[in-house]
Parts: C-alpha cells; sequence; structure tokens
C-alpha cells in the first residue's frame, strides 16, 4: 500500500540528476533554464505515487519550495526583505504538520508521528 519514501527520493534525485545531465548535453552547456527544465521533468515522478502519498509529499515539501522563492526573489531584488522570514517558514511547515497529523496521522512516518504526538498530544 504505502511506498518506501526513501526509494521514491533516491529515484527522484537520480531521475533530477538525469535529467539535468541530459538537458545540458542536449542544449549544449549550462542555461538559466536547465535547472528548470530538469526539476519539472523529474517532478513528474509524482504521478508513479500514489495519490494519497502525493498529497502529504507536497504539504513537506510546501515550506521548503516558498523559502526557495523568497529567496530567489530577495537576490533579485522582486520582494522586500521581511524581518524573521524564517520564522513565518518554519511556523507554516509546523502548521503544515499539524495538519497532517489531525487528518491523515497513519499518512506520517512512524517516527516523526510519535516525536511530535510525543509534543503535541490529541
Amino acid at each position: 500500500q504505502s511506498r518506501s519514501s526513501a526509494a521514491s527520493d533516491v529515484y527522484k534525485r537520480q531521475v533530477f540528476t538525469l535529467m539535468m545531465c541530459l538537458v545540458r548535453n542536449l542544449r549544449r552547456g549550462d542555461q538559466r533554464q536547465n535547472p528548470f527544465i530538469s526539476g519539472f521533468t523529474s517532478g513528474l515522478a509524482m504521478f508513479f505515487e500514489s495519490p494519497e502519498r502525493r498529497v502529504e509529499l507536497i504539504k513537506i515539501a510546501l515550506p521548503r519550495a516558498t523559502e526557495i522563492a523568497y529567496n530567489l526573489g530577495l537576490r533579485r531584488k522582486i520582494l522586500p526583505n521581511i524581518k524573521n522570514w524564517d520564522i513565518w517558514v518554519f511556523c507554516l511547515g509546523i502548521g503544515i504538520l499539524m495538519s497532517l497529523i489531525h487528518s491523515k496521522p497513519e499518512s506520517l512516518k512512524p517516527g516523526i508521528l510519535k516525536v511530535l504526538l510525543f509534543f503535541y498530544q490529541r
């Protein structure tokens, strides 16, 4: 029923590395769009996950994706520097974990669930 997260993660990283090399060779060198193309194509590996697991993976990846997008916006001077931004991203991540504990506790790994329930008993 549930697939190994480690195997899935390794697969996605290998697909990204393979796509990065393939795109680099097809486009004859490093260009700014290469990581975006490789990331998009390796993201298609999500279709191999079960639908329940996809939601969990998206919720777990959302805080990191938000942090990356904000830092990119800061470097390009598109977004303003928000004081204590890292605290807001941490709050977003904890909020997502709390929603998973209350809505689908079986979707979390047992180790993570035990630690979270130790601190936040229902």
